[in-house]
Order: structure tokens, then sequence, then C-alpha cells
């Protein structure tokens, strides 16, 4: 048989066809591009998970209504329980609405009124720091509050109830009348209040 040649004018482009192919060179304007692509990339991660001022700014204080409580009698002590309990959230702020509410439901004579006065004396102690304990301690002294309430006031006082207040209260307590039962026990309750808070300021302030 015979053989069939390939024109030699077809051999280079046969050895160029089986040659292994390189990638084409990257341009400068190509290279370029990819940078900045990346750089714009990284830049915008950056940017997502780095904590914005927005983010890192306090929340806004929220600040106690301006209400008194003898205009919302049905509603006094569910207020002076969010006061007491939320604290505004700032626990001075909420401390000193207490005290405002506290002395001017001392100074009326209304079934409400009377009946806002323990709640309020109960809520600073369960609210406690400075303020709330220093609107009991100037409480204690209020001669128009009965000895029930004055005991309450050193119960929610507790350690932090001041020397001179507490001698005063053992004294108006030892000197209480006890004409009947109810009145033995009023004075004895008392007198127990001011021996545990003595014990209790004598053991914060024991070393």
């Amino acid at each position: 048989m015979r053989r069939r040649w390939l024109p030699l004018a077809l051999l280079p482009l046969l050895l160029l066809a089986r040659r292994p192919t390189k990638p084409e060179a990257t341009t400068a304007t190509e290279t370029e591009t990819a940078t900045t692509t990346t750089t714009a990339t990284a830049t915008a991660t950056a940017t997502a998970t780095e904590p914005t001022a927005a983010d890192t700014e306090p929340p806004p204080r929220i600040e106690a209504p301006p209400l008194d409580l003898h205009a919302h009698p049905d509603t006094a002590p569910a207020l002076i329980r969010a006061v007491a309990e939320l604290a505004l959230p700032d626990r001075d702020a909420a401390a000193r609405t207490l005290a405002r509410w506290l002395a001017q439901e001392s100074a009326r004579d209304t079934a409400d009124a009377r009946g806002n006065v323990p709640n309020l004396i109960e809520a600073l102690g369960e609210l406690g720091g400075d303020v709330a304990n220093a609107a009991l301690a100037l409480a204690l002294e209020d001669r128009s509050y009965d000895l029930a309430l004055q005991t309450l006031i050193v119960q929610q006082l507790g350690a932090e109830i001041p020397r001179a207040s507490l001698a005063r209260f053992a004294a108006r307590a030892a000197n209480a009348p006890a004409r009947d039962d109810l009145e033995v026990e009023l004075r004895d309750e008392a007198l127990t209040a001011a021996d545990d808070s003595g014990r209790l300021a004598h053991l914060r302030r024991t070393p």
C-alpha cells in the first residue's frame, strides 16, 4: 500500500497544536482590578464586623414619670411596685421618686394614702442604696408615724440604720404604751426590730 505523506507545509501547524497550552499572561490592568476588588471586600467585611459609634452608645436613660399618687389612687400600688422593681433603670432616680411620693402620701389623711405609705416604705427598703436609705432614715424621725410604721422602717433599714436613729427609736419603743395585748405586741415587735438592726449593724462594722 502506498503511504500518504503530509505536505511539509502542514508540519509546523501540527507541532504547534501538540504543544501544551500556557495560560495567558495577566495584564497590569487586570491585576490592579483584582487587587482593588479584594481590598474593597476586606474593607466592607471589617466595616460590617467592627462596632460603630451608634452600637457603643449607652441606651437612653428613662426618667421617672412626673406622677403624683393621689391623682391615680386605683393604680398607686402598681406604680409603686413598678418604680421599685424596674428602677427606671437608675436606682437613685427611682429612690428619689419613691421618697417624694412617701412625703406626699404621709401628708395626706386619706384611706388610699394610709395604704400607700407602708408600700412605699417597703419599696424603698427593697430598692436599697444610699438615696433610699437616707429617705427611710429621715422618715424614721417623722413623729406622725405610729410605732408600727416606725418598726417597718427599722426592719427595712436593717444594718444601714444610723446609730443615733436606732438609739432614738429603741428609746421610743421602750417607752411605748402597753395597755392591751395589741400594744404589747407592737412594742415587743419594735424592740425586736431594734435589737436585730443593732446586731446587724454591729456585725457589719466588725472586721
